[in-house]
């Protein structure tokens, strides 16, 4: 009886897996496809889970993150006080219009409302008390984050991937990381939806696809 319960969780979770892979399929195939540059030092290593297999979820370079404070259409939404004083933490919606420059993607402008015209990525600032006195107090640029989700890996391809992520290390003299064995050049394949967000189709390293 345990057998047959288990093997029956399993067969689910294939169909549901296989389910959601398709349907996000469905979905790719009418955004607009883009490719951007990996950042492999915010990047994570791959993780194999027992259903899913090998999976990696990449981020994007600093071309992409690293937002120039000028390029912001809109006043920043002020902070909602609780009533012990503190501010009241959450996400920020935040829209990164971008255009084509030759065979590259760049920034040009960022607003906290959708745009009515235009490519856009959907992103999501941390509105925590941090954060916000670092955008008070730096007069040149801020930070935001993708949700990209995971690319999944076959298990030959990993290896080739750790390959191409180097390997870095901590230094305790300046709490930073650094590189051991130099990372390889790598960027992403992108689906960009209406609404903004992303899906990951295929995954490059040196120029050539990480099936």
């Amino acid at each position: 009886m345990i057998r047959r319960n288990f093997l029956i969780a399993s067969l689910v979770q294939v169909l549901l897996i296989t389910g959601l892979a398709f349907f996000s399929s469905i979905r790719a195939n009418s955004g607009t496809v883009v490719v951007f540059s990996i950042d492999p030092m915010q990047s994570g290593y791959p993780f194999n889970t027992v259903f899913r297999g090998w999976t990696f979820e990449p981020s994007l370079d600093s071309a992409m993150t690293k937002i120039p404070n000028d390029l912001i259409k809109e006043d920043l939404v002020p902070f909602e006080s609780l009533e012990d004083g503190l501010a009241a933490a959450g996400l920020q919606n935040i829209f990164v219009t971008i255009t084509k420059d030759g065979s590259s993607w760049s920034v040009s402008s960022v607003s906290f409302s959708k745009p009515d015209e235009g490519l856009f990525l959907r992103s999501e600032w941390d509105m925590n008390p941090y954060s916000y006195e670092e955008f008070e107090n730096n007069s040149d640029f801020f930070n935001v984050r993708y949700e990209l989700g995971n690319i999944f890996l076959s298990e030959e391809s990993v290896g080739r991937l750790r390959e191409c992520l180097g390997e870095r290390s901590w230094d305790m003299d300046t709490s930073s990381y650094f590189w051991e064995i130099e990372p390889l050049p790598m960027s992403v394949e992108l689906s960009v939806l209406d609404d903004g967000n992303l899906i990951p189709l295929r995954l490059f390293c040196d120029g050539e696809e990480i099936k």
